[in-house]
């Protein structure tokens, strides 16, 4: 983004898949993530942030509990590389956090994979530093599940407070 644009967002679209799995790293371009984000974009439970010419510039998926309405999980969250500190993820993160408040979410959890993990992608500390930023906070680890690394998972949570209306 130049000279103080705005980030173009929307909901994501069934049609916005191919172009959301081309800017996910190599390595998470695997069937399970491939199908989870086709799950997210067919029930519109992804924001997607698009240049000009509506090209997909990054995304962040949703994920609503289907036991407790109350929460969302902010789920994976890519921006290309070259777009990258230009307040795309900001701007993805705080639209995320506004459709959960529009829900009426009390709480938004997230994850943040370990260090080791994160080199795929290298942005472990922004992402930390945006949540930060937001009043999350870490609310636990959850060990690796996904392979035989020692790398665990940082939870981030953060609560969300409505002010009351006053009484007319």
């Amino acid at each position: 983004m130049n000279n103080g644009d705005a980030v173009k967002m929307r909901m994501a679209r069934p049609e916005d898949f191919d172009e959301c799995v081309e800017i996910l790293p190599e390595e998470w371009q695997i069937s399970p993530m491939k199908a989870r984000l086709g799950y997210l974009l067919m029930s519109r439970n992804a924001i997607i942030a698009m240049d000009d010419n509506g090209k997909v510039d990054g995304f962040v998926e949703l994920e609503i509990d289907f036991f407790d309405n109350n929460t969302v999980y902010l789920r994976t969250g890519v921006v290309r590389p070259e777009k990258r500190n230009q307040g795309i993820g900001t701007a993805l993160l705080d639209s995320a956090i506004a459709y959960a408040r529009g829900l009426g979410a009390r709480r938004i959890f997230t994850d943040v994979i370990g260090e080791t993990d994160f080199e795929i992608i290298g942005v472990r500390d922004a992402t930390i530093t945006g949540l930060n930023n937001r009043g999350f906070e870490v609310a636990g680890y959850i060990e690796n599940m996904h392979d035989e690394s020692d790398a665990r998972y940082e939870v981030y949570s953060l609560p969300i407070h409505y002010e009351r209306e006053s009484e007319v």
